[in-house]
């Protein structure tokens, strides 16, 4: 190797290092690839200087020796014909003389050992650069996780660095090319070169004062659980690591972005204009965003420990504390005391590196959701943006979480106006493919296929939470019923059953069930009184006392079990060890405070403690306190609705409900009572009981749907109800206040699109009123439709979601795009079309296609041209032909056969699928039969074939290599001619119709129907009174309303 150089300065250490030593016999040995060792001779350069002359050169363009040893060096190299010694040099660092550095040139192979023995012999001494030139060899691999090791855990007060030829080394040597050549035997560097100067300024900079953290920080970067939240599962955290599935990135449309989420967010933090200091993620319930902000935290936390010069800081912060405390000062100090910080230590780290301050739910700050604690929530967010000023922000949150724009604004604007980002779920393939390798690794396939066959556990699992939740009770869960009720049920019982050990006593008389049933029911109390108080923690320490003992061990048949006198302690520590709870961080221990394991759990415990008080006990305490959330109502309606329930006792949950709304006297202070028990009672029984109504106070009642027809609401309160779609047909609703009650219906459907966020379960709804509304697919999805656009051209005559996500709408002589804008949709361009367009389609996300007439007077077909929309232009298109299947709508104008183009892409290229002999390569479609829309989408390598006539009926068929499509079913599902067909997926088909319905139908693998629900808002109010009624623009709608509907 290049030889070994002699320290011939006074004060540097002289010798050699020692020969290097043979491992231990009981450990393996370091993989050393071994070189030749090189002596180089003679004189180099046009002066006849030696080579560690000249070597000597390169190396002053980056470290500042001091004069006498500079001399020195120069004269023992300028005598060296041979370099045949180890030279090692104290010196300073070129333009930063205050950089200490401690230089080694070796010619050995870069073993543990090795440097280990050499960081030893210079421990400590104080520089700040401990550099090893190592130019021929590089470091082990062992050697190379070692460093990291040390640099992590701050081994040394210096920071090591090893240039070796992966390192670039070459490069330096390479500024004089004499020495380059003598040292590898080349004449030339094969790497990039650069001018001289930048060359060597890149190598100083990599020597600078090393950076340490306080051992506190240190610890806390080091310590993997310190990174989780109060209610967080540690354990289970670690756990999903080793089967984490990367999720993606959509922007604030819910536009995939193409990139993962940690790419998105590292790009956001290097990003370092004023502008970019907070970003906000959004994501749905059991999208796994908590989950990734521990691994956002823990990866970031690691890259701190090796570079701490171009790190990130990261601190987790649990937004439902600011409940616990007066402002984000006092959110700050008790986080950090989680973590054995002082204040003073991370304002110190927030000036001297680069921070991340994580603030997890943001939907989870309060358990009210009125318009005041929103107002008490955006301010007590504006003082954490305050008090973490010198960091930059990530906020997550509920997507839907805001229901007023104003609030958004205002939200947005306490925070810094943040850049959104939104999680993207797995896809359903990947979901899909993750289960069965699950299934065959459990003997669960045929299981799983049945499964696939009744429910839509897919769509389910696309969350990580319920994947999580499928894998784990797949093997329990029955064959013939699967609803999130099943799947929670089981997975309680399974998860109790499992710690049983640890839950009942064996010197007690109770039995498993008992214990499995018993501890349900401390669980359900735990969760009603977190919600009914607004707690975000229990203190078991108080909790309880005598009666969580007796209520753990007791007895179905009655009596308690006896119960020593360490029961309660033992009794306390069984529940809150070994249930469905896990420690909340931020509280005194000794308190022992505690919290579900996930939210979720939590509200299927309190819809539990619900049910069960229907049934046994006094539910109004469970009801006053606040609005229900959707999914605690959700999970009341499944047990409602259980087909294990007698039909008796459902009768008798019935009753109590209705007598629980009438007790809801207006101006008795009822509280959320009324609203809630009426909620729960049109879920479960959309026909409302006869009788009276009037003068209760139902605000927030969840009736969209309910059967109120001849009711009397008259001076009821309903203030912010839903009554989408409810018979109001003979209601009275005299002085009834409808402040903020949801009023719509919906006109003829014109057309239909999948929506422009990406991988919403959506579909675009198109109406002659001018309006887009967004209808949510999932089966038990309460929202309900959006109006995302309300103006629509008035003389539409096609749509599409072009490939990048944006809006294309073509009216008459014109083509608009329309970008989203997470809030609505602002126009982008405007031009005129071809002439000859006539309708646009999105096919896949690909491409907008168009529909052009007939070429001659007498051809019986429909030509069909497919055109790429330019998103720079706005309104270009470049004529793309043969790509497909293709689906779309035919006007009035046109009579004769529809046509379907086939021709379809393969990996050969294209393939045409059907009589090569037609025009375009058309396929007749539904011969006879006057079709008013059709739509087609790729199916078990053949493509299925939806049709819409002008008389209602949608046929569905298949087309493989023939010439017709073979028929799969039939049915007259409109009213009125078929307007609009789209495949949502081969499993969803999607008709609307001019008599003002949308259809939803369910498919099976062959493409059968197997379920079929109607999307459609009605405003049926004839005969309706709406004298006096409270609520402008209610009263306005329903006055415009009740004339048009006696017309009809």
């Amino acid at each position: 190797m290049v030889g070994v150089w002699a320290a011939l300065a006074e004060g540097n250490d002289p010798s050699f290092a020692d020969p290097e030593p043979q491992p231990s016999t009981n450990e393996p040995a370091e993989q050393i690839v071994h070189v030749d060792t090189i002596v180089i001779q003679g004189l180099i350069g046009p002066a006849g200087r030696s080579v560690g002359e000249c070597l000597l050169d390169v190396l002053r363009l980056v470290f500042a020796l001091p004069p006498t040893l500079d001399k020195a060096l120069r004269t023992s190299l300028a005598a060296e014909k041979t370099l045949t010694q180890e030279i090692r040099f104290d010196c300073a660092v070129v333009d930063a003389e205050s950089v200490a550095c401690h230089v080694e040139i070796c010619d050995v192979p870069l073993t543990t050992r090795e440097v280990a023995g050499r960081l030893a012999e210079r421990e400590g001494e104080a520089f700040d650069q401990f550099v090893i030139i190592s130019p021929l060899s590089d470091p082990t691999p062992e050697l190379d996780e070692r460093l990291t090791a040390w640099q992590t855990a701050g081994r040394y007060p210096f920071d090591v660095q090893i240039w070796s030829p992966r390192g670039g080394v070459g490069g330096l040597l390479a500024l004089d090319p004499d020495v380059y050549a003598a040292v590898y035997g080349e004449d030339a560097y094969a790497g990039e070169s650069a001018p001289r100067g930048e060359v060597a300024a890149a190598w100083r900079t990599r020597l600078t004062k090393p950076v340490r953290y306080p051992d506190s920080l240190r610890a806390y970067l080091s310590d993997d659980d310190l990174h989780c939240l109060s209610g967080e599962d540690r354990s289970r955290f670690r756990d999903l690591l080793n089967e984490f599935v990367e999720p993606w990135a959509a922007d604030d449309r819910g536009t995939p972005l193409g990139t993962t989420l940690e790419v998105e967010i590292q790009s956001w933090l290097a990003d370092p204009r004023p502008e970019s200091g907070s970003l906000l993620l959004l994501a749905e319930f059991g999208e796994g965003k908590s989950f990734f902000t521990y691994q956002l935290s823990r990866s970031l936390a690691r890259d701190a420990l090796r570079d701490p010069r171009g790190g990130w800081i990261p601190l987790r912060i649990a937004l439902k504390d600011l409940r616990n405390v007066r402002d984000g000062r006092d959110l700050l100090e008790r986080r950090l005391a989680d973590i054995d910080v002082t204040v003073a230590q991370w304002n110190a780290a927030s000036d001297r590196h680069q921070t991340l301050v994580i603030l997890d739910g943001f939907d989870e700050m309060s358990v009210r959701l009125d318009p005041a604690s929103l107002r008490s929530n955006i301010a007590l967010l504006a003082t954490c943006h305050e008090v973490f000023h010198r960091s930059k922000l990530l906020i997550t949150s509920r997507t839907q979480f805001f229901e007023r724009q104003r609030d958004q604004d205002r939200f947005l604007d306490r925070v810094g106006r943040p850049r959104i980002l939104r999680l993207v779920p797995a896809a359903r393939d990947k979901v899909t493919s993750h289960l069965r390798t699950f299934a065959r690794r459990v003997d669960a396939e045929a299981k799983l296929d049945r499964l696939l066959t009744l429910y839509d556990p897919v769509g389910l699992a696309r969350k990580p939470l319920f994947l999580e939740m499928i894998k784990e009770t797949l093997p329990d869960l029955p064959d013939d019923h699967f609803d999130e009720l099943v799947l929670y049920r089981k997975y309680v019982e399974r998860s109790l059953r499992r710690k049983i050990w640890g839950l009942a006593d064996d010197s007690l008389e109770v039995k498993d069930d008992e214990t499995v049933a018993n501890v349900q029911t401390v669980l359900e109390k735990m969760a009603a009184e977190l919600f009914l108080n607004g707690k975000t923690h229990i203190e078991l320490r108080s909790w309880g006392d005598h009666e969580l003992a007796a209520t753990l061990w007791r007895m179905s048949d009655g009596p308690v079990a006896s119960l020593g006198a360490e029961a309660v302690d033992d009794a306390r520590a069984r529940i809150g060890i070994r249930s469905l709870l896990k420690p909340f961080q931020g509280v005194d221990l000794d308190r022992w405070p505690v919290d579900f394991f996930h939210r979720s759990m939590r509200e299927y415990f309190f819809a539990c403690a619900i049910f069960g008080a229907l049934r046994h006990g006094d539910a109004r305490p469970l009801l006053i306190a606040a609005p229900l959330r959707s999914e605690v109502m959700d999970f009341v309606t499944l047990m409602i609705g259980d087909g294990e329930l007698a039909e008796s006792e459902r009768d008798q949950v019935i009753q109590r409900l209705l007598g629980l709304a009438r007790s809801a006297v207006r101006g008795s202070g009822p509280g959320s009572l009324g609203g809630n028990a009426l909620s729960l009672l049109a879920a479960a029984r959309p026909v409302l009981p006869p009788g009276s109504w009037s003068g209760l106070d139902l605000d927030y009642a969840h009736l969209a749907g309910a059967d109120l027809s001849g009711l009397d609401f008259s001076n009821s309160s309903l203030r912010y109800a839903n009554l989408d779609n409810a018979d109001l047909r003979e209601i009275d609703l005299r002085n009834a206040d409808l402040t903020g009650v949801r009023l719509e219906e919906t006109a003829r459907v014109l057309a239909l699109s999948r929506p422009v966020v990406a991988d919403d379960d959506a579909v675009y709804a198109y109406y002659s009123d001018n309006k887009i509304r967004r209808w949510p697919l999932a089966p038990r999805d309460r929202s309900g439709p959006d109006t995302v656009f309300a103006d629509l051209p008035r003389d539409l005559q096609g749509v599409a979601v072009s490939p990048f996500g944006d809006l294309v709408l073509l009216a008459s002589g014109r083509l608009e795009i329309h970008l989203w804008t997470g809030a609505g949709f602002v126009r982008a361009s405007r031009g005129r079309p071809d002439p000859h367009l006539h309708g646009l389609r999105d096919i896949d996300g690909d491409l907008v296609l168009t529909v052009l007439p007939p070429s001659e007077p007498d051809d019986p077909y429909i030509r069909r041209e497919i055109q790429r929309h330019d998103p720079i232009s706005g309104t270009r298109c470049q004529l793309i032909k043969n790509v497909g299947p293709v689906g779309g709508q035919l006007p009035d104008t046109f009579v004769g056969a529809a046509a379907l183009a086939t021709t379809r892409r393969t990996s050969m290229g294209l393939t045409t699928v059907g009589r090569p002999a037609l025009p375009t390569d058309l396929v007749e479609l539904s011969p006879g039969a006057r079709v008013t829309s059709f739509d087609a989408v790729l199916s078990h390598d053949s493509i299925l074939v939806a049709v819409g006539r002008a008389d209602g009926t949608v046929a569905v068929g298949r087309l493989g290599g023939d010439d017709k499509p073979r028929p799969l079913w039939e049915e007259r599902t409109h009213g009125a001619a078929v307007t609009a067909v789209l495949f949502r997926g081969e499993d969803c088909l999607m008709t609307g119709g001019a008599d003002r319905s949308l259809t939803l139908t369910r498919l099976d693998e062959q493409g059968r129907p197997i379920g079929r629900r109607e999307l459609t808002l009605r405003l049926q109010c004839t005969g309706a009174r709406v004298e006096g009624v409270t609520g402008e623009r209610e009263r306005r709608l329903l006055a415009a309303a009740i004339p048009r509907a006696a017309a009809h």
